[in-house]
């Protein structure tokens, strides 16, 4: 799980590739400005989005 402030594309893009490299399935992002959860789940190789809470 991620806590964004400033780095929400940084997250999504960057460190989302690091962590499918790292066999990483579920990746979440908590974008403390909007005040909203992402989930994301990884399918082979590519991230889909799963949900969104807010």
């Amino acid at each position: 799980m991620e806590i964004a402030n400033s780095s929400l594309k940084y997250d999504r893009e960057v460190k989302a590739i690091a962590y499918s490299k790292s066999g990483i399935i579920n990746y979440w992002i908590l974008d403390v400005n909007r005040h909203k959860l992402y989930m994301y789940r990884l399918l082979g190789y590519l991230w889909v989005f799963r949900d969104k809470l807010d």
